[in-house]
């Protein structure tokens, strides 16, 4: 073991990057996943030369011009979404189409008063102002278009940490999950997320993440 990371025998080091590499998962990904769990020397290299000759990653590609609106971080899990898993929401942060509009649509203007949330959309035909979601269907589509199996490439990108630091199982379930790659048992225990910490982390990815994304893109805004 190093600390509570399982050290790789050089006869399974071949096949470990597949499995780290489930779904897809980009190269500051796969070797934050990778810190988690295992460990040989070299196995950064290993795991970047896995990822440039993965035909499905080097035919994937995308361009977005446009400045990028960050969503908040919401303050607990499922704070935001479904109601039948999950109970009422606080917010509903949805694009703008009709049957979400609560001017156009009665229905559902009754529903939020009724239900007592919130209801936020973005702007009409501008993705960027709905950038957490916008990001999340883009994660989908390409787990879709790269994967053989949808679900197994899911798991791997719910047991994957964040750039926060966290993997969306953490964040949802309070601990990782098991998955293909070898790991420490201890590493599976239920724990309590440090809400301070990940606040913290999630405020600072967000402002870097606008920030380089729109120098990268050369954006400016509209009034300008």
């Amino acid at each position: 073991m190093r600390g509570c990371r399982i050290i790789i025998p050089k006869s399974h080091q071949a096949e470990v990057p597949n499995q780290i590499h489930e779904g897809h998962l980009d190269i500051t990904k796969c070797r934050a996943r990778a810190r988690c769990f295992v460990y040989w020397p070299g196995i950064s290299k290993a795991i970047e030369e896995k990822i440039k000759s993965c035909t499905a990653c080097i035919q994937e590609s995308s361009n977005r011009h446009q400045p990028l609106i960050p969503t908040s971080f919401p303050e607990r899990p499922w704070e935001k979404s479904i109601l039948s898993h999950h109970g009422i929401p606080d917010v509903v942060h949805s694009d703008n189409c009709s049957q979400f509009d609560p001017v156009k649509t009665v229905e559902f203007k009754d529903f939020a008063k009724n239900y007592g949330f919130t209801y936020i959309s973005s702007t009409p035909k501008f993705s960027q102002s709905n950038g957490l979601i916008e990001t999340a269907v883009k994660i989908v589509k390409a787990r879709i278009k790269k994967s053989r199996d949808l679900y197994l490439a899911l798991m791997a990108y719910h047991a994957t940490p964040l750039e926060n630091s966290f993997s969306p199982s953490e964040l949802l379930m309070g601990r990782r999950i098991d998955t293909a790659l070898p790991v420490a048992k201890t590493q599976l225990r239920p724990y309590s997320v440090n809400k301070k910490v990940l606040e913290a982390e999630e405020g600072r990815r967000i402002e870097g993440q606008k920030m380089n994304y729109d120098k990268h893109h050369g954006v400016r805004n509209l009034d300008e």
